[in-house]
């Protein structure tokens, strides 16, 4: 009997190694298929990629030509496209772009369809990481690896190329995005697509912004006629280790340097105003004011104390309904530069950002005896009406001006002050006006056919939403930014302001023409976890009627109530878990089997001997 059950035992261990060989050989048999693609004096080699459904692409840069591009190969099963066995080394001049074609392998079995498509008229960068991986700097905001970066034009003439000392993340909610923006330090100072010269350098991902216009209109906008050192900033297809990763802006680092924010070190600052919470978390040098205004420190002359006894003086000032800082006596305009915060402020107003006041607001003084100027400015992917940061977006919402969470306190009493705000008009007409309207004339049309092709690959990557669409969406939304603010701020039409609370304690506020009612409010259904009751009067708590008339400045609050907490984890990597999990489970019963079968005979001989009366039972 026990050898029948050790010969069962050892069965089961045989078959178990066959299984596990098996599932050697079945990943053994895997292969690697790439593309290797001239670039410049050498070669680039690009990874196949494959969606979830199946269907595998090629990704090639905007200079890549089938006819010059060869298959790298690698593992020992074969395979065939559209009847062509591939080889290792063979052209890929018999493939048409944007052509799927069956991929099957010897057995004749079906394995989906490659496709080869291209990008156009943007340049392509490929950095490689010491690990090979992104894993690792995906796992954490705070991770960084050195590596390699080459950089090249359109038509493929090598623009630059060099050793990277770090890339890492960058961003707060963007790097939340399954595409994710990140911050590369080079080893040397380079002037990349014709940018000034720095180490460090943002590739910005665009992940929330399906048109990628957003950051690069209002940064060239800006650069003509906003703040001071406006970074510049380039469109780029991004390969990583070889993989594609999407189509990027590449700009330039609101830093101290000599071709960046160029301040003398002495009595010089540039800091960054940002939520409190985001800077403890990352663990950022920081002061605030009396207003709880957080500031970052990203470069100061001065010590900390005498930064934030400045910074209090320009605070006390702004807000005071007399313009005065009542400690020092200073007036407000002795203490920032009007010109510079009037153009900040209208390039956060006319594009309509979210963000206005509150979040990567950057600061700087130009030496001990400058004013406090606004800028350089920065992060413009939920302007202009993008319904990632607003569901149903107004084009007559104010942003810049407004206190509470979504707002600022600085900007919303400067707004008050008649050389303020009759600034603001004067920049708006000669200025800005000009530029809404050269983008409207073909600009931003310009813009997307620039890109259009590796739009649409990164469309096909990262399933976004259709780019010329939502070029044409911007167009329609800045056509009406531009009527309601002439009217506003060249026609001086009457407004009725209506100031809307909404979850999270965030501030909107609507301009609204004497007898109309709101523009369409966001729905808001009630579920397991938030009970909403609607909109209701701040001032008598009384419920309101979205569709009435509004003859007057109003206030009013989504009223809701918080029933739980929603499961808020996400599904963790799935694949090897269903794919050993089982066979894994079956190891370890086996060898509680083993253990215990072991075990039974001493426990019998220990039995046997207590009955016999030998031992104690």
């Amino acid at each position: 009997m026990r050898f029948g059950r050790i010969f069962i035992i050892i069965l089961t261990l045989l078959l178990s190694c066959l299984i596990l060989l098996a599932l050697h050989e079945q990943g053994g048999q895997e292969v690697t298929l790439r593309l290797e693609i001239p670039s410049g004096d050498s070669m680039e080699t690009v990874s196949c990629w494959q969606s979830a459904s199946g269907e595998r692409y090629f990704f090639l840069p905007s200079y890549g030509e089938l006819e010059e591009a060869s298959f790298r190969v690698e593992g020992s099963a074969a395979l065939i496209l559209d009847g062509t066995p591939l080889t290792d080394g063979m052209t890929c001049g018999g493939f048409a772009l944007d052509t799927p074609y069956l991929l099957t392998n010897e057995g004749g079995e079906s394995l989906g369809s490659v496709s080869f498509v291209r990008s156009a008229q943007v340049p392509a960068i490929y950095i490689d990481v010491a690990s090979g991986s992104m894993d690792y700097i995906h796992a954490s905001l705070d991770n960084s690896e050195s590596g390699s970066i080459r950089v090249y034009r359109a038509d493929g003439s090598l623009d630059y190329s060099g050793r990277i000392d770090s890339m890492g993340g960058r961003g707060q909610s963007t790097w939340n995005a399954a595409k994710k923006p990140y911050s590369v330090t080079l080893a040397g100072s380079a002037d990349l697509l014709g940018m000034d010269r720095a180490e460090k350098w943002i590739l910005l991902a665009n992940a929330y912004d399906p048109s990628h216009l957003r950051n690069k209109i209002v940064l060239d906008v800006s650069e003509a006629v906003g703040p001071p050192y406006t970074p510049e900033c380039r469109w780029a297809d991004l390969y990583l280790n070889g993989a594609y990763a999407g189509l990027y802006l590449l700009t330039e680092r609101n830093e101290v340097a000599d071709d960046r924010v160029d301040l003398p070190r002495e009595g010089s600052f540039l800091v960054t105003k940002d939520w409190e919470s985001r800077l403890i978390d990352r663990k950022r040098v920081y002061i605030t004011t009396d207003s709880h205004a957080a500031l970052r420190v990203n470069y100061s002359g001065i010590s900390l104390e005498e930064l934030k006894k400045t910074w209090q003086s320009a605070e006390n000032a702004i807000l005071s309904p007399e313009g005065i800082d009542r400690t020092t006596g200073k007036e407000w305009q002795e203490l920032i530069d009007l010109d510079s915060w009037a153009r900040r402020y209208l390039v956060e107003e006319v594009f309509g950002n979210v963000d206005a006041g509150v979040r990567s607001q950057a600061f700087f003084r130009d030496g001990v005896e400058g004013k406090i100027c606004a800028g350089p400015v920065w992060d413009y992917d939920l302007t202009m009406g993008n319904t990632v940061a607003w569901p149903k977006p107004s084009p007559s919402q104010m942003y810049a001006h407004i206190e509470n969470i979504w707002g600022s306190g600085w900007y919303a009493a400067l707004y008050q002050k008649e050389t303020f705000y009759r600034r603001v008009t004067e920049l708006y007409e000669s200025e800005f006006r000009p530029a809404l309207q050269d983008l409207l004339d073909g600009e931003i049309e310009k813009y997307g056919s620039e890109i259009s092709d590796a739009a649409a690959m990164n469309r096909l990557r990262w399933n976004t939403k259709d780019a010329r669409e939502e070029t044409a969406y911007i167009e329609n939304y800045l056509s009406q930014r531009m009527a309601f603010l002439d009217s506003l701020w060249l026609e001086n039409e009457p407004y009725c302001e209506v100031y809307i609370q909404v979850e999270d304690g965030v501030m909107l506020c609507y301009s609204v023409r004497p007898g109309e009612s709101l523009p369409e409010l966001p729905e808001y259904s009630s579920n397991a976890w938030v009970s909403y009751d609607g909109w209701f009067r701040t001032e008598t708590d009384e419920p309101f009627d979205v569709s009435q008339p509004i003859w007057e400045d109003t206030s009013i609050y989504l009223k809701y109530t918080a029933a739980g907490t929603a499961d808020t984890g996400e599904d963790g990597e799935q694949t090897s878990i269903l794919r050993y999990g089982p066979l894994a489970v079956f190891l370890v019963i086996l060898a509680w089997v083993i253990i215990a079968d072991l075990r039974r005979p001493g426990k019998e001989k220990r039995h046997d001997r207590a009955s016999s009366g030998q031992i104690p039972a």
